[in-house]
C-alpha cells in the first residue's frame, strides 16, 4: 500500500510517496546493504618489519551516525561476522560486522561520537 505526504524540508515542500513493507523484509534489505557497504569500505593496510609481515585492517563507517554501543574491546579475539560496533543514523540502529576474524589492535572511537560515511572505527591485526 502507498501513502503520499508533503514534507517541509529547510522552507522547500516535497511530495512523497511511501510504500509500506514488511518488518522482517526491511530489516533483511538493511543489512544486506550495510554489509555491502561495509565489505567495500574496508582498506586492507599492509605492515613489514625485518623478519615478518602482517596486515591490518581498518573498519570504517559505512553510514554516518552516532556510536550508541561498542561491544569489544582492545586486545579482543572476535570472528568474521562479529557485531562489534552499533550505530544509530536517522533514527535505526545498526551493527558494524568484522569482515574476517582477528584481533582488536585499537578502538579509534568512542560511545556517543558522531561518525561520518568513511570514518575509521577499528583496527584489527
Amino acid at each position: 500500500m502507498q501513502r503520499r505526504f508533503r514534507v517541509r524540508v529547510e522552507g522547500k515542500l516535497f511530495e512523497v510517496e511511501v510504500e509500506e513493507i514488511k518488518e522482517d523484509v526491511r530489516q533483511v534489505q538493511q543489512q544486506e546493504i550495510i554489509e555491502r557497504n561495509l565489505t567495500s569500505e574496508v582498506d586492507t593496510v599492509k605492515q613489514t618489519s625485518l623478519s615478518t609481515e602482517s596486515s591490518k585492517v581498518i573498519v570504517k563507517a559505512p553510514l554516518p551516525g552516532r556510536i550508541l554501543k561498542i561491544r569489544t574491546q582492545k586486545g579482543q579475539s572476535i570472528k568474521k561476522g562479529e557485531a562489534i560496533i552499533l550505530i544509530e543514523a536517522m533514527k535505526m540502529e545498526s551493527e558494524i560486522l568484522v569482515p574476517r576474524d582477528g584481533i582488536v589492535f585499537e578502538l579509534l572511537v568512542s560511545e556517543g561520537k558522531v561518525v561520518n560515511t568513511g570514518d575509521s572505527l577499528v583496527i584489527l591485526e
